[in-house]
């Protein structure tokens, strides 16, 4: 049985919520971890759980609105809102995130080092080294 065009422009117009959805999903999943490790092991199991997740997702959206069937539309809306997302709003919430956790360490290390215990050192050159160190990529 086909779809009617009513449930075919609602599965188009909720694959596009569901895309962005996702992308907030990336975005928030690649702030999370990226402060961990750059192994290659660590990155293939951080991809793996977020592919896996959003396969998941999509099947179960697939079966609830399009009957189980892959529908080029849906498809083509959610990676068009995904796209949109990651390129626009995602780089730039990243970017203040970035510029935001910057001043936070900055002003945390401050507020250390006026304690002046070398314990404090210690645990602020290990959060640098863990969180700015490493050269991350941008979106």
């Amino acid at each position: 049985m086909e779809l009617t065009t009513q449930q075919q422009t609602a599965a188009f117009l909720w694959a596009f919520v569901l895309g962005l959805m996702i992308g907030l999903f990336y975005l928030l999943f690649s702030l999370i971890f990226n402060s961990a490790s750059e192994t290659r092991i660590g990155v293939f199991i951080r991809d793996t759980l977020f592919m896996f997740t959003v396969f998941v997702i999509n099947f179960l959206y697939s079966v609830a609105m399009t009957e189980g069937k892959i529908r080029f539309y849906v498809v083509f809306s959610e990676l068009l809102s995904f796209l949109l997302f990651y390129f626009t709003l995602g780089k730039t919430i990243y970017r203040i995130f970035l510029t935001f956790s910057n001043w936070f360490f900055s002003k945390a290390e401050k507020i250390m080092r006026k304690f002046g215990k070398k314990c404090f050192e210690r645990i602020s050159k290990r959060l640098k080294l863990l969180i700015f160190n490493k050269r991350r990529k941008k979106i």
